[in-house]
């Protein structure tokens, strides 16, 4: 049986999911901020294998790949396409690294006038390509001298925006037999570690390879999902039965695997059929997950530079608050605007027809 929830409603719970799991990334993140232990993190210390932050990224990464798929399926050109999903990125993601480079910086030790141009003409092009920037002296003498060391991730995230268009604009998205082999190749290719480091240039811009092919194929696992909603049984007591299994798994080094495989069955279980209309509601057409996962680090490393024996229980609840607050002045006042101007392509006249 289909998920309950047609393709393209508001009828699910993928807003209250993905903010949980924005809130999973402060929980692993803020105690490694604070005295660069990360081995203490609860879920990492407990199964020695992945940590809250890795397993909502994982889950991120799962959404995406089954909502921009369907937002391709819903019958935009190729750059209309692009078009949205530079204007679901880019914005947010220009902002909070300014407000981090200009307002945050020079309050944590940075000196600005250090800079020359030559370095601000490498930031601004490092800025193109959804890289952090960081500014010389910043947060000196603490575990993590990063401006923003979560937004690694959107790299990843727009490579895989660009691999939809390109499968879909020759007819390959619609292979799902296709998709799913592709899934299966890069999960099982992430398992093979290196035996070389890559040069640094290449990770900073490109990232680590058995790490893109992690997410990537986290990213198609939430595709084929999609893709085989048709003949998947959907059922609590399956949903129940996967937990279990992913749980168990989390103890191997099969652990990735078990959260693309069992662990997207629960995840799409809990969005599409789990009905309560309440959890509908939260984070649903006010999406705020995006500004408190862009404004935790920041905001965490702040707080901990000038309040360094802050409780850690007092510290993520700091930064959970102030990210939130934050968040609401991105999607009031950034993203809310610029997804306001999807409907116009910057490469067609007319407005396009405004689907998700």
């Amino acid at each position: 049986m289909p998920p309950r929830s047609p393709p393209g409603s508001h009828d699910n719970n993928f807003g209250v999911l993905r903010l949980a799991f924005a809130s999973m990334v402060i929980i692993s993140h803020v105690p490694e901020q604070l005295d660069g232990d990360r081995h203490r993190e609860l879920l990492l210390s407990l199964f020695h294998t992945i940590s809250f932050g890795d397993l909502a990224v994982d889950s991120f990464f799962l959404i995406s790949g089954y909502l921009i798929t369907l937002s391709w399926r819903s019958g935009h050109r190729a750059m209309d396409f692009l078009w949205r999903r530079v204007l679901r990125i880019y914005p947010a993601f220009l902002v909070v690294s300014l407000v981090g480079f200009l307002a945050i910086s020079p309050l944590v030790g940075a000196r600005l006038s250090d800079l020359t141009p030559r370095a601000v003409a490498v930031d601004i092009a490092r800025l193109m390509v959804l890289c952090s920037i960081d500014a010389p002296g910043a947060f000196p003498h603490m575990p993590s001298s990063l401006m923003n060391a979560s937004v690694w991730t959107l790299r990843c995230e727009f490579r895989c925006y660009l691999l939809v268009m390109l499968l879909g604009s020759v007819g390959l998205l619609g292979r799902r037999w296709l998709i799913l082999a592709g899934t299966v190749l890069l999960l099982a290719g992430a398992l093979i570690p290196l035996n070389r480091d890559p040069p640094s240039l290449l990770t900073d811009i490109f990232g680590w390879p058995h790490v893109d092919m992690r997410l990537t194929g986290l990213f198609l696992a939430g595709a084929s999902f999609l893709l085989f909603r048709d003949r998947i049984p959907w059922d609590a007591r399956l949903a129940a039965l996967a937990l279990v299994a992913m749980i168990l798994l989390l103890f191997t080094p099969l652990a990735e695997t078990g959260v693309a495989i069992f662990g997207g069955y629960g995840v799409f279980w809990l969005a599409t059929e789990l009905k309560s209309p309440w959890l509908a509601r939260i984070n649903n057409r006010t999406d705020l997950s995006y500004g408190v996962y862009l404004y935790a680090w920041p905001i965490a490393n702040t707080i901990i530079y000038f309040a360094p024996k802050m409780p850690l229980a007092i510290l993520i609840l700091s930064t959970f608050a102030g990210s939130l607050a934050m968040a609401v002045f991105s999607w009031v006042l950034i993203e809310k605007p610029a997804l306001s101007l999807k409907r116009y392509s910057p490469l067609r006249r007319r407005a396009v027809p405004q689907t998700n």
